[in-house]
């Protein structure tokens, strides 16, 4: 294994950063205002809400689950370079798997999943990979080892299962048992700070979906009418498709 090289990460991250910052203008420049507000508009209906608020609050959590499918997208990419780098490993193109490389002499083939899910036994949690498609059937190898690689999460690495957490999975790739706090923690950071164009674009959207709001579902006194939002949700019933009761 060759020492990781963090003068390489660093542009990789940077790159992978910025790619992530522009793919969230693009969203919030996609966005229109029927798919921002499909809302459950009993649960949002406080008399109290100011429509500003209502709408930062739907577009922050839009923003949110975009942000981490990149991010988690941008983990396992970070997790196939890191071994291209320290175990000459290269992308997997067996199904089921994202990377392969040789360890101590062992080839394996590694699932990688940005995190872990689990199920209870009798003494512990522990991870529950998800993919079941990658399997001893599914190589002409029987010497090849397979492993489940999952990116962070703290839970119990299970080798009996094959299956890597968090530090256990970064140091195997990279040799570094610091790597998952050197720089998955300030990644996760990093990732916090907007680009001024996101900021702007953000700005726009809030202002310009806040003026549509009012317009369509405040009255004259500036309350929500919370019926009309209903109705515009969920109001899809076309009565000429049914025979009345």
């Amino acid at each position: 294994m060759k020492p990781l090289n963090y003068d390489a990460v660093r542009p990789f991250l940077s790159a992978g950063l910025v790619a992530l910052d522009r793919q969230q203008i693009e969203l919030l420049r996609s966005l229109s205002f029927a798919s921002l507000f499909t809302i459950n508009p009993y649960v949002a209906a406080k008399p109290s809400l100011a429509v500003g608020k209502i709408v930062m609050g739907r577009l922050d959590t839009m923003l949110a689950m975009h942000e981490q499918i990149l991010f988690s997208d941008l983990l396992v990419e970070l997790a196939i370079f890191v071994a291209s780098e320290t175990l000459d490993g290269d992308r997997s193109d067996v199904p089921g798997s994202n990377l392969k490389l040789t360890h101590s002499d062992i080839t394996y083939l590694i699932s990688i999943e940005p995190y872990w899910s689990w199920h209870v036994n009798s003494q512990d949690r522990i991870p529950k990979y998800p993919n079941q498609t990658l399997t001893l059937a599914n190589l002409a190898n029987q010497d090849t080892r397979l492993l489940h690689g999952i990116c962070y999460g703290k839970a119990k690495t299970d080798l009996e299962q094959g299956i890597l957490v968090g530090a256990d999975f970064w140091r195997f790739v990279s040799g570094d048992h610091l790597l998952y706090t050197d720089i998955i923690q300030p990644l996760a950071e990093r990732v916090k700070l907007r680009s001024a164009a996101f900021t702007q674009e953000y700005a726009r959207v809030v202002n310009r979906f806040t003026r549509q709001f009012i317009e369509r579902f405040c009255d004259e006194t500036g309350a929500i009418d919370w019926v009309k939002l209903v109705e515009f949700n969920s109001g899809n019933y076309d009565l000429d498709r049914f025979p009345p009761a």
